[in-house]
């Protein structure tokens, strides 16, 4: 069976090389995620240290942005589901201070609340490591199962958010004006498996265990680190999807 990363303690985490900078004044975010535990206080999904991140505070999801003068809070009317995958999807156009993001959990837009004053100044954009699971300083770390990271330049459309949802790969929502893919990671292999693949790169992994990946999902051809293990979990669409060139590799 595919496994997935496994956060289970304050101190589970997965470090991926710093990103590179600039350009992404738009994001847009997708993480399959299993909750098992929402605990209290804040507990890190994404961290990108000093530019944003997303976590769960008192069971309550959040978005966080930093800007030069003033930085962004904003929490989400979500309703998280404990021992069940779900699909969350965050979208946040920086070009305006005034805009707000908005999170998408199985493909529905949750009502967005700004907890701070408006954002001010310049949006923060540095380079810095990516991190899952926890804070940078590991000490905030969620209890859940993560898999099917992915971010882009650019924001998703309810779509392409729907496609996703659907068990659509992230490698599979094609480029186009105005998105493009930065970062893919299936984490596929937990802790003990080098597959978590960042732009070729495997990511640092600490406490954290196999799990069990989500089922049903539809991959094409392995450009970024996918494994043939993924192969064997394709859906009926893989036909299709070679008919029409979409996956070009052999199902092993």
């Amino acid at each position: 069976m595919a496994r997935s990363f496994g956060s289970e303690g304050l101190t589970d985490i997965i470090v991926y090389p710093a990103s590179a900078a600039g350009g992404w004044t738009k994001r847009s975010y997708s993480l399959w995620f299993y909750p098992r535990y929402l605990g209290a206080g804040a507990r890190y999904i994404y961290v990108r240290a000093v530019v944003d991140h997303f976590y769960i505070n008192n069971g309550i999801l959040k978005y966080y942005s930093y800007w030069s003068s003033n930085n962004g809070l904003w929490k989400f009317s979500d309703s998280l589901v404990l021992n069940q995958w779900q699909h969350l999807a965050i979208v946040y156009d920086g070009t305006l201070t005034t805009n707000n993001p908005t999170a998408y959990l199985d493909g529905v837009p949750q009502v967005t609340t700004r907890e701070t004053t408006v954002p001010a100044g310049t949006l923060a954009d540095s380079e810095q490591q990516d991190v899952l699971g926890n804070a940078a300083s590991a000490g905030g770390g969620v209890n859940a199962i993560l898999a099917e990271y992915a971010t882009w330049n650019g924001l998703l459309t309810t779509g392409e958010i729907d496609q996703l949802v659907a068990g659509v790969s992230p490698n599979c929502i094609p480029t186009r004006a105005g998105l493009v893919r930065r970062d893919y990671v299936p984490l596929f292999g937990g802790a003990t498996n080098a597959r978590n693949v960042w732009r070729g790169t495997n990511g640092t992994i600490t406490g954290a265990v196999a799990a069990s990946h989500p089922t049903g999902l539809t991959y094409p051809s392995p450009d970024e680190g996918l494994v043939p293990e993924l192969v064997a979990m394709q859906s009926p669409l893989l036909p299709i999807l070679q008919a029409h060139g979409l996956y070009v590799g052999s199902a092993a």
